[in-house]
């Protein structure tokens, strides 16, 4: 009576012992206690498959515990994505969402050039890789090594543009917008107008969309209403135009430059570069899956660089010039990249990607 009264005392001090034990000590304990089995099994001939077949009761109960955490787990994942799903299809919210995350990125722009990660190939570089097409610093030597102007020129014919293609220089022409249906009155306010008389362009917000005056939603029509209404300068405004409808229509405003040749094609969105007297930071702006990019100015007048790319940045020069009424400006997406200020009261410009064959 008395050993068992002992044996009771001792299981019930046993047990308070582990209530005080932290979870780690806990673990150790149990790992301890199973090394203890394993080795008196193996000490008693038994083995390793017999071991396997009679711990089989403790093995499914671990595998049951884990099971049970891995679906407890789909789960919250499951209803955190239904929640996610169902707000997502209230159309305020998205829109709120989409605005948000517009701004965001445009603001992350100084801080980290996002645009260029939608060409990377892959996120880590592989030293070993040889991409073959990519431009070598060999090439940069003989493309821009010396190159410290743009040269500006006019009647260029479609012969004299496939050399500059094939050697990927860049070019001013004066003549640009020869003949082009654009009215010369076009002004900010023309365009605003525009936006609102023209049901097809009411509504647009367009695919892409930049500027340094604050609006609560990502459309060109409350930027251009605002820097009218408040008489702005110092404000700039780029939106890309994809929707089919709207696309069509703004081509009523320019024609294809008239220097490419019939193998160059053009990309089926355009784009949009408005502002006024803009003296901050160099507007970074790039037409994403397009070989070349032209951009013709046709009011005012755009301060711009071309900075080469990796691996030119290294040998060639950064070239600085200014685009004026009239003139386009064409030049190569894989070896240089485009920044900008426009200047004047009003400054209006057209962009617009293009591809051509291999020459």
């Amino acid at each position: 009576m008395a050993d068992h009264s002992e044996s009771k005392s001792e299981s019930k001090s046993n047990k308070d012992l582990q209530e005080e034990m932290t979870d780690e000590e806990k673990l150790m304990m149990f790992e301890s206690e199973l090394k203890a089995v394993y080795k008196q099994c193996v000490d008693e001939g038994y083995s390793p498959e017999q071991i396997e077949v009679l711990a089989q009761p403790l093995l499914a109960r671990v595998d049951q515990a884990n099971r049970k955490k891995l679906f407890v787990r789909l789960a919250k994942v499951a209803i955190i994505v239904a929640m996610v799903s169902i707000l997502v299809q209230y159309e305020p919210l998205y829109e709120q969402i989409c605005i948000h995350s517009k701004l965001l990125s445009i603001k992350m722009l100084p801080i980290f050039n996002w645009a260029k990660v939608y060409n990377w190939e892959c996120l880590v570089e592989n030293p070993l890789y040889d991409p073959g097409t990519k431009l070598t610093p060999d090439d940069c030597k003989q493309i821009c090594k010396k190159y410290l102007k743009i040269p500006r020129t006019s009647n260029l014919s479609h012969n004299n543009m496939e050399k500059l293609l094939k050697n990927e220089r860049p070019v001013i022409v004066t003549d640009g917008i020869r003949d082009w249906p654009i009215s010369k009155n076009i002004s900010i306010k023309s365009l605003a107008k525009m936006y609102i008389d023209e049901p097809k362009l009411a509504g647009a917000t367009g695919c892409g969309f930049g500027t340094s005056i604050r609006v609560n939603w990502p459309k060109p029509i409350f930027v251009l209403g605002k820097a009218i209404k408040q008489k702005k300068s110092n404000w700039y405004l780029f939106w890309e135009n994809c929707d089919i409808d709207v696309v069509k229509y703004m081509r009523k405003l320019y024609r294809r430059p008239y220097f490419f040749p019939p193998m160059v094609e053009m990309m089926e969105s355009n784009w949009f570069m408005v502002g006024s007297n803009y003296t901050d930071k160099y507007v970074f702006f790039t037409i994403e899956e397009s070989m070349i990019t032209w951009i013709a100015q046709v009011k005012g007048k755009t301060n711009f660089k071309l900075k080469p790319n990796e691996p030119c940045n290294k040998i060639c020069h950064q070239v600085k010039d200014t685009l004026k009424t009239g003139e386009i400006l064409m030049y190569s997406n894989e070896l240089w990249e485009f920044s900008y200020q426009p200047q004047g009261n009003q400054s209006i410009a057209i962009a617009v990607g293009a591809r051509y064959d291999e020459l």
